[in-house]
């Protein structure tokens, strides 16, 4: 098509590289959305052929949802994609850190919550790593980053990924956050903890897991875990019968 487009005289930046549909996406944000590698790797060439921005037109573009590709590839869980990125954002000179690693959609959410949501732990050590790279702060930018009060620990329990809620809870021991406050008994705006969306989404795996660090931590088990409520009265007995 893009010979076919050079054939006919269109406009080869803007009638096909840089047009987006109506929600926004240009075929590069598709490339990404869809873990075609190959593709992505095409349209950049194409970029450079005809003139684009890479950084501005590409890399950071983003559709209606305030997502760029970098976004789309957590999401989707494409390490390989993300980390093909990674490396032209270091070749344009994007600012990793604020650009990358810490960029939020319209919702809130970066690529680490993405990661976290959607079980892909691979791509969590992957960001952890870049973290450590780009110096951020690990503990605040990263495991209790927040969005409507809600970190990467309650989205893996919310999702009942039980590896990489052990994940974050080892490197909570390594920042030295307070497990307690921090992560086990950490709410979010609608007052749930990590183990109240465990319990509504029925995983006993992670309910158990969590359990055993309440042990650990010795909070009161009765109190703190089996009868607390959030904010709108339920425990956690009541959110699993939900």
């Amino acid at each position: 098509m893009w010979g076919w487009g050079r054939e006919v005289r269109v406009k080869l930046k803007d009638d096909l590289l840089l047009a987006k549909g109506d929600d926004g996406l240009t075929a590069w944000d598709r490339a990404a959305k869809y873990r075609k590698k190959e593709i992505l790797g095409t349209l950049w060439g194409w970029g450079r052929e005809v003139q684009v921005n890479l950084k501005d037109d590409l890399l950071l573009a983003k559709g209606n949802d305030g997502l760029t590709a970098w976004h789309y590839a957590a999401i989707n869980g494409t390490k390989e994609i993300l980390e093909t990125l990674w490396c032209w954002g270091r070749e344009v000179r994007v600012n990793l850190k604020d650009d990358l690693l810490l960029a939020k959609g319209k919702d809130g959410l970066t690529a680490w919550h993405y990661a976290a949501e959607n079980g892909t732990k691979e791509i969590l050590e992957t960001l952890w790593c870049w973290g450590k790279e780009v110096q951020v702060n690990l503990r605040d930018d990263l495991l209790l980053a927040k969005d409507g009060g809600l970190t990467a620990f309650h989205y893996a329990a919310r999702n009942g990924t039980k590896e990489i809620l052990e994940t974050l809870w080892g490197w909570g021991k390594e920042v030295q956050v307070n497990l307690k406050d921090d992560l086990l008994l950490a709410k979010g705006n609608d007052g749930l903890t990590a183990w109240d969306y465990a319990a509504a989404n029925g995983t006993k795996e992670i309910l158990e897991t969590l359990r055993s660090w309440g042990r650990e931590l010795q909070v009161n088990l009765r109190d703190d875990l089996l009868l607390a409520k959030g904010d709108d009265g339920l425990t956690a007995w009541d959110c699993a019968v939900k």
